[in-house]
């Protein structure tokens, strides 16, 4: 890396925040269509057309407006109100009028670079938005030239080192995608450094190992300047620099509410990622005897496995619907447990019913025993969690998720999304049906107490039921509310865990709420990602977290 000329940078999310704000606009347009589809199946939607019309309005701001416009056509079958039209139109406008908030280190590493070498802007994007941000930046006034690119393939980089006169050789690309600013530089024969950010647009995410000599990662943008010096002055070491994929995300941040929380875990932890590239990951389930985690991914209608020796694999498809052309976008199996014989126990969004597999866990066939699918004659919605008491008694829960237009579904049977205790004897019991989404469940350590989420955001609690074991419920409280924090935070809350000291673990709005037994909320594992669900390992040493597209570890105390 000796001969080094022109260094590129690429600008959104490798100069300045990016991503964050169109997330954030993603969830508030998921906002305006809650009444047709959960939060992550708008942004699924939205995606799709993102993709079917990248080659006609590439990409950008402006883009993502008409692709927003569109996908409130396609969702609302064409009767959607202009008013709804408007406030899409509306978020476009906000993100057109963001700050540009340049990361740390960058002015710093762009300071100590020019002069040495030509420094170049690289960057996709719409042409006037981006414009814009760079002349807001004030980071102009270090780059001898700016490319403003309608993509990244090796034909432009091409056209980029043409227009240039530089060789591949002398070129080196610095940006957070290994898609778009990696690849096809190597392709080209140039170098490329990826430097992740915590935030990437699933379009430009991609699950390849490369093994390039010309191939680097540094950290973050702030330590740039030092690996930089380290292999454009020591070239000598630069086989002694790691190239192994970074293996965690720092998507966010732990967030202390209260000194307790120190107990639990570290709070300077990181997230490991274990599995990326998921639709909607569910459902996680540690298996001790088998020292493997077990999650769905719903719109995929699959059940994966991880293990250290082996990594993510195919465990089980079907997992929740086995019929034919499913109309929906939940499918698959969402809560997964093991029952008192130690056989998966699934909650089927699509055969919306409970079952259980008939095969052992270490050899697993989609063949399935329905443990129960209706109440007082009637289809259950789409069973979401569950979790067994002592006895053998199965609790679960039943939105509407897993049903094609959940409560305007024609097929939707019941009246209600109840709450439910399944008696080893067979006999079925409601025991809330007040609730408008109830979706996670568990008990405390002498299940005294029975914690239910409820997914709206007009009213995201967590419940707590004083329990007898006998009667059932004795009496109901809201054990938090977090309503007002979901206009601004991703996800609802969702899937919980209580461990054996009987602090609760539920993911909510920003990623995992832990709460003393009080109630006291002590902190959040801010995830980044709008976050389903959780589960830990034998000892409880270990959290498992499926986020979006994710399934993360943490290390606790």
């Amino acid at each position: 890396m000796k001969h080094i000329k022109v260094i590129a940078f690429d600008a959104d999310d490798t100069l300045w925040v990016n991503e964050p704000y169109f997330r954030e606009a993603e969830e508030k347009f998921s906002n305006l269509l809650e009444d047709f589809l959960p939060h992550h199946s708008v942004q699924k939607e939205l995606f799709k057309t993102e993709m079917d019309n990248l080659s006609l309005y590439g990409y950008g701001v402006k883009s993502f407006m008409l692709s927003m416009v569109e996908t409130i056509g396609r969702i609302t079958n064409n009767t959607a109100d202009i008013k709804l039209v408007n406030k899409a139109v509306n978020l476009g406008r906000e993100l057109l009028n963001k700050p540009v908030e340049i990361l740390d280190g960058v002015e710093k590493v762009l300071a100590q670079l020019n002069g040495g070498y030509r420094l170049v802007m690289a960057t996709k994007g719409d042409l006037l938005d981006q414009e814009r941000k760079l002349i807001k930046s004030g980071l102009e006034k270090h780059f001898h030239h700016i490319e403003i690119m309608s993509d990244k393939k090796v034909s432009d980089y091409a056209k980029l080192l043409k227009h240039l006169d530089c060789k591949p050789e002398h070129f080196l690309m610095i940006g957070n995608s290994v898609k778009s600013d990696v690849i096809p530089v190597l392709e080209l024969g140039g170098f490329a450094i990826h430097v992740p950010y915590h935030t990437t647009w699933a379009y430009e995410k991609v699950d390849i190992k490369i093994d390039d000599p010309k191939f680097f990662e540094a950290e973050t943008i702030e330590l740039l300047s030092f690996f930089l010096l380290a292999l454009l002055v020591g070239c000598k070491k630069e086989k002694e620099i790691s190239q192994a994929k970074i293996n965690y995300l720092d998507v966010g941040y732990i967030e202390v509410m209260d000194d307790e929380l120190n107990q639990l875990l570290d709070p300077t932890s990181k997230l490991e990622i274990l599995s990326e590239g998921h639709d909607w990951t569910e459902g996680p389930l540690w298996v001790e005897d088998s020292k493997m985690l077990l999650f769905s991914d719903i719109p995929r209608n699959t059940v994966y496995s991880w293990d250290k020796e082996n990594g993510t694999k195919e465990y089980l498809k079907p997992s929740g619907f086995t019929g034919a052309n499913f109309e929906g976008s939940e499918p698959g199996a969402n809560g997964l447990l093991l029952d008192p014989d130690g056989y998966l126990v699934l909650c089927q969004h699509g055969n919306r019913q409970v079952a259980r597999m008939t095969s052992g866990v270490d050899s697993p066939k989609p063949e399935f025993t329905t443990l129960v699918n209706t109440f007082d004659g009637k289809k259950l919605n789409s069973p979401n969690d569950a979790v067994y008491d002592s006895n053998g008694n199965l609790f679960f829960t039943d939105p509407p998720y897993g049903l094609p237009k959940q409560m305007e579904d024609p097929e939707k049977e019941l009246k209600f999304q109840g709450v439910y205790r399944y008696d080893r004897t067979g006999d079925l019991h409601i025991m809330d049906a007040e609730l408008s989404r109830p979706n996670g469940i568990a008990f405390s350590p002498d299940e005294k107490t029975l914690y239910v989420a409820n997914s709206d955001p007009d009213r995201a609690i967590w419940m707590a039921y004083d329990m007898d074991p006998a009667s059932g419920i004795l009496s109901k409280k809201i054990f938090y509310d977090v309503t007002e924090l979901t206009s601004s935070e991703k996800g609802l809350p969702d899937g919980l865990k209580v461990n054996d000291a009987g602090y609760v673990f539920a993911t909510g709005p920003g990623g995992v709420f832990i709460f003393s037994a009080s109630g006291k909320h002590l902190g959040t594992i801010k995830t980044g990602q709008a976050t389903a669900n959780v589960a830990f390992n034998g000892d409880q040493t270990v959290l498992f977290i499926t986020a979006d597209s994710y399934v993360l570890r943490l290390e606790l105390e």
